[in-house]
């Protein structure tokens, strides 16, 4: 299976890669890493994903036939975030091909994700914490398109705010919004920070989690509240919190979110008050517990709010496999949940519109 087999061999060719020392090997195995998953996004065909045919091929097709930005459709305007937009531009005049638009996308949403792993520092176990990104959320980037590219900028965000580096924060923080309006759940971060520089016991943890979800559930109720004053348009940004079809308990979610918890819960006593990074991604693998349950409460759109939460994990594979004594119990308990949820959601059920894999390009149908 195409998706697998490049899944695997990127993580090792990172991993391979953060632990070579020679500058111009680490460059060929890194730069492998990221342009295999890239190419695959870039030359699929054009029904995998729906928001490809919904939106991602009309809008580089209209940009690309404008004489400038004055001169788009007009049904862009209020839908499609400027930042998007001005990527579209930016690469249809490197080369005007949709495919490679794409590859493009991936490729700079990978970089993302591994320039968070170098200003977090972490590089043991980099390629294991690659292949959860690759297993858990590549094929949904090649269907959520705005918003994998704001998540993957998002997530590089709180890595320079974990590192406190307030100038590369604000401007990766802008340029998510700019690509996807629900970036702005990134603010909630400094005020996670905030409390746990101060206060990271269990009982903080469990509190600031159920607060979590209880924010992200009533929604609506503080954009109804905060929108006058900020002269904001409630009705644009409460139709994520609209009734959703999901009103019951999902044991799935929950069970995946509380095996993957699982991890940290067993290495707790080494993860808390070693460091604010340690502390906030146990923070965020208790978090993910409650919020696996968001659907129930919130929108069928809020599940887009919280999809930076989940990403946000991505990290922490690695940071569990450093410190578990047990590492090859870890490994393997882990890559079997990584496995499972991918096989379970995007092979199984199907979600996002990526199974099966075709392409035109590479001869496969």
């Amino acid at each position: 299976m195409i998706y697998f087999v490049t899944f695997v061999i990127s993580a090792l060719l990172l991993e391979l890669g953060f632990r070579e020392k020679d500058r111009n090997v680490v460059f060929v195995l890194v730069a492998a890493a990221l342009l295999l998953p890239a190419l695959l996004a870039g030359v699929r065909d054009e029904t995998i994903g729906t928001d490809r045919l919904v939106y991602g091929d009309v809008l580089f097709y209209d940009v690309i036939k404008s004489q400038d930005l004055l001169h788009l459709d007009g049904m862009w305007t209020g839908w499609i975030e400027p930042g998007y937009i001005y990527l579209n531009v930016l690469v249809g005049k490197i080369y005007p091909n949709v495919n490679f638009f794409y590859f493009v996308l991936s490729l700079i949403e990978g970089i993302c994700v591994i320039a968070s792993f170098r200003v977090l520092r972490i590089k043991k176990f980099s390629g294991f914490a690659y292949a959860a990104y690759l297993f858990l959320f590549f094929q949904p980037a090649m269907n959520a398109l705005r918003q994998s590219l704001s998540v993957s900028v998002g997530l590089l965000c709180v890595a320079f705010i974990l590192r406190n580096r307030k100038i590369l924060a604000a401007i990766s923080f802008l340029l998510a919004v700019s690509f996807h309006n629900s970036a702005v759940i990134i603010l909630f971060i400094p005020i996670v920070v905030l409390v746990l520089l101060k206060n990271h016991t269990k009982k903080m943890y469990v509190i600031m989690s159920l607060l979590m979800l209880t924010v992200l559930a009533g929604g609506d109720v503080l954009i109804d509240t905060f929108a006058p004053i900020l002269n904001m348009e409630a009705s644009r940004y409460n139709h994520y919190f609209n009734a959703s079809d999901a009103t019951g308990f999902s044991n799935t979610e929950f069970a995946f979110a509380l095996f993957q918890f699982f991890f940290i819960f067993i290495n707790y006593k080494k993860f808390r008050g070693n460091s604010l990074k340690l502390n906030f991604f146990v923070f965020i693998s208790v978090a993910s517990v409650p919020l696996s349950q968001i659907l129930m409460f919130g929108g069928d759109y809020i599940g887009r709010l919280i999809i930076l939460f989940n990403w946000l994990m991505i990290p922490m594979y690695a940071l569990v496999l450093r410190m578990a004594e047990k590492k090859r119990v870890v490994f393997a308990g882990l890559s079997v949940y990584l496995i499972s949820y991918w096989f379970y959601h995007y092979i199984y059920w199907g979600w996002n519109q990526t199974y099966p894999y075709t392409s035109k390009i590479l001869g496969l149908d």
